[in-house]
């Protein structure tokens, strides 16, 4: 699979999107309630390498998390995946994959799945079904990664060099939804199931992480358990506090992520410019440009050992 096509593809998506939803939100605003806004949501994301999370039910917070953090976030989901160090993307003989994505923000995780389904469908795996089931607590990041996805399927539907990974992104079903619908989770016994939790644990939500994590772990009995956070002091012991894999049959690998690939993305780039000539004070995050970088990582990586 061309790489630089898919990086094409999701920048013009992201693009389009963004520019939607800012065109609803910035309708009727004054370049001076504009700037507060805009200023306001670029400083909020600024702490989250401190582990400070904003209010992502917040639509600007979901629309400047789409159009920095997104494809940073695509790759550092497919790094981890990487880190299972096997050619298969299915084990134990099975025949689907189910992906059950707690936290998901704007579908990072399905994304990058959908990237290693189509890298698998190229090496001639076989592959019958294959899941995602995605939740978080936020509709507005929900709502964006529904018309992300939308809008990345058709920008890739007509690149013939893309056809596997259109043909992924049609194989994925599965729900998103902003409550943990336990109940409805049915897992196939020929399947290998992931349980991801990319980025999503804090200081303020320990606990709820906890409790619903070793649900989903009690309930899907995961092949793989995926978990990651931002290279800080604190970040291990919060990983630790809340991994439903500790003390269990899987196997622990702890990696610190480095991204490898840090192509810019054009038109998302110059879209955040210009919004920066629009308000009265210009922010520098918006003058630089988007890449696929992310900043180090840490990935915790639990392979079932039985």
């Amino acid at each position: 699979m061309e790489k630089e096509l898919l990086f094409g593809a999701l920048d013009r998506a992201i693009t389009r999107v963004a520019n939607g939803q800012y065109n609803g939100l910035s309708d009727k605003m004054s370049p001076t309630e504009l700037g507060d806004k805009v200023h306001w949501s670029l400083n909020s994301l600024g702490g989250l390498q401190q582990g400070n999370p904003p209010d992502y039910n917040d639509p600007w917070i979901a629309l400047f998390y789409l159009t920095w953090y997104q494809p940073k976030q695509i790759q550092l989901a497919r790094a981890l995946i990487e880190e299972r160090n096997t050619n298969s993307l299915l084990i134990d003989n099975s025949q689907n994959l189910h992906v059950i994505d707690f936290g998901c923000g704007t579908l990072a995780m399905k994304f990058a799945t959908a990237w290693a389904v189509a890298e698998a469908l190229e090496n001639r795996e076989q592959i019958s079904s294959v899941t995602v089931d995605s939740y978080d607590a936020n509709p507005s990041m929900i709502r964006l990664g529904i018309s992300l996805w939308d809008e990345f399927k058709a920008q890739i539907q007509n690149i013939p060099n893309l056809i596997q990974l259109f043909k992924a992104i049609n194989m994925i079903k599965g729900q998103c939804s902003t409550t943990n619908h336990t109940s409805t989770i049915k897992i196939d016994k020929a399947s290998t199931v992931w349980l991801s939790a990319i980025h999503t644990v804090y200081n303020n939500n320990t606990e709820q992480v906890k409790v619903e994590l070793a649900n989903l772990n009690h309930i899907t009995n995961p092949s793989i358990g995926f978990l990651s956070g931002h290279d800080n002091p604190n970040q291990p012991h919060l990983l630790q506090q809340v991994s439903p894999f500790v003390n269990t049959q899987y196997n622990h690998r702890e990696r610190n992520l480095s991204p490898k690939h840090n192509d810019v993305l054009p038109a998302i780039t110059q879209w955040r410019r210009n919004i920066n000539t629009k308000i009265p004070q210009q922010h520098p995050f918006l003058s630089s440009s988007v890449t696929w970088a992310f900043s180090s990582a840490l990935g915790w990586l639990y392979i079932r050992s039985n």
